[in-house]
């Protein structure tokens, strides 16, 4: 809470009979509220306060501002041009009210020899505090904090007011000690309860951030098809192959199991039965693997979702500290950004990357390995030209099989980011997949930070170079390990 009225006349008694003739030697600013003039008299040296903050606005003796002063505001550039080596002939309340006029002789902006007379009007009214720099005539010359809202020197809206508070009593130390004292409880206070508020805004994006990805997650696991399914539709059309003819758009057949169960198959015409058979283990595969994917990323969303439950559950009880140290531990932060954690993207980045897509004309395969890490794989010749030329950052990780023609598969990374173990492997079985070794199962897959991958001039679509370190690792797939 600011200083009332009363509060106000009461420090003015302390404050105008030292600072009246003394001398203003130097000015500066501390943060976005508060303004130090050092005043000099009777070879003694004293800080005079006056802060805007919207919860603290007050004026009083304070000790030596922290810092040099140097990067000075307009502002405080504009005070120390017009007022210091000047001083201060008079400070006194204005019609009783939350307003202090500080008159000072000064500087005109020709350099003249004959001083000048300004007004510093301190409006000390909570959120609409502020100060105003005034020439003789009362135009504004500058001002800090929202004392735009003044209309000219002397004139203010009559406010009630309020009794003294306790650090007003006599007491230990000086009444601008203990207003300072008293004002930088306050202050900490204040500064406490708004971190505290920061962790619990932080706490909320990152629990409705987790829930969004669940549900995006679940939706996309119900999208990847049941491989038992696709598995038996290729089990049927290896069994019934010599009596469909290739060219057909589908397929009725009779099931293995379930008497006159039938199953309605529908086939690719360019394939034979048993093409669209191999396809068809093809997507069980694909639906195997993704299923094992998301089912791992969303047990690790489930588990951050309970500690994040838990956390809200014991906040009442928790102290600031523990509160701060808490949400430190679950890699939240209380900036603006929200609070992504390392295992996870942040909440941004998804339109972010489909604008991306959209701009530069390419839709690449998208997975998402068990460390929440994006991976995108190029389906064509010319997406993998763009995707790595044109879309990685140079942070990013470029895998691609060694020895064969295949996709270009990219790791999405934070700058100083490393790369986890369990994405490498993924990153580098798609690598595999996607490649001239997808058959046997087996190869070599090399990787690089993009930043040292090179397409040099007249080489087709999809050709790039490594012109930097390179690291490579053995993938087996037909035995079903992991690389």
């Amino acid at each position: 809470m600011s200083l009332s009225a009363s509060e106000i006349a009461l420090a003015l008694e302390e404050l105008s009979p030292w600072c009246e003739g003394a001398k203003i030697s130097k000015i500066r600013g501390q943060g976005d509220w508060d303004l130090y003039l050092e005043l000099r008299k009777d070879r003694e040296t004293r800080h005079l306060l006056l802060s805007v903050h919207p919860k603290a606005s007050r004026l009083h003796f304070a000790s030596r501002p922290p810092g040099t002063g140097e990067d000075p505001s307009a502002f405080v550039q504009l005070l120390r041009a017009r007022l210091e080596g000047g001083w201060v002939e008079k400070i006194w309340q204005v019609e009783g009210d939350r307003l202090v006029e500080i008159s000072c002789q000064g500087r005109s902006a020709r350099g003249e020899e004959a001083p000048v007379s300004y007004s510093l009007l301190c409006r000390l009214m909570g959120i609409r505090s502020g100060v105003l720099l005034l020439e003789p005539s009362g135009r504004v010359l500058g001002s800090l904090g929202k004392a735009e809202g003044a209309t000219s020197k002397g004139k203010a809206v009559s406010l009630r007011s309020f009794p003294p508070r306790d650090f007003f009593e006599k007491g230990e130390g000086t009444l601008s000690e203990r207003i300072a004292a008293h004002y930088e409880e306050l202050l900490s206070r204040a500064q406490e309860e708004e971190e505290r508020a920061s962790w619990l805004r932080a706490l909320e994006r990152e629990r409705g951030r987790v829930r969004r990805l669940r549900e995006k997650l679940s939706s996309g696991l119900e999208r990847t098809g049941d491989p038992a399914v696709f598995r038996e539709r290729g089990e049927l059309l290896k069994a019934y192959a010599a009596k469909i003819r290739k060219g057909e758009k589908k397929a009725v057949l009779e099931a293995f199991e379930g008497p006159g169960r039938v199953v309605e198959i529908e086939l690719d015409p360019k394939l034979s039965a048993g093409e669209n058979a191999d396809e068809y283990f093809r997507q069980a595969k694909r639906a195997e693997r993704a299923r094992r994917e998301i089912g791992a990323r969303l047990s690790e969303l489930e588990k951050r979702d309970a500690s994040l439950g838990n956390l809200e559950k014991d906040w009442e009880k928790l102290s600031s500290e523990e509160v701060s140290a808490r949400a430190r531990e679950l890699s939240l932060s209380p900036g603006k950004g929200g609070a992504p954690s390392q295992k996870s993207a942040a909440p941004e980045e998804e339109p972010k990357t489909r604008r991306a897509f959209d701009r530069l004309r390419i839709r690449p395969q998208e997975h998402v390995s068990p460390a929440g890490k994006k991976i995108f794989v190029g389906r064509t010749a010319q997406e993998n030209d763009v995707l790595t030329t044109k879309f990685a950052r140079p942070h990013d990780y470029f895998f691609h099989a060694v020895g064969t023609s295949g996709a270009h598969v990219i790791v999405r990374l934070e700058k100083r980011e490393t790369l986890d173990p369990e994405t490498l492997r993924l990153a580098a079985r798609l690598a595999l997949e996607k490649s001239g070794f997808s058959k046997s199962g087996r190869g070599e897959v090399g990787y690089a930070e993009c930043r040292h991958v090179r397409k040099r001039r007249g080489d087709p679509p999809g050709a790039v170079h490594v012109v930097g370190p390179m690291k490579t690792v053995w993938v087996e797939l037909a035995a079903g390990k992991k690389a």
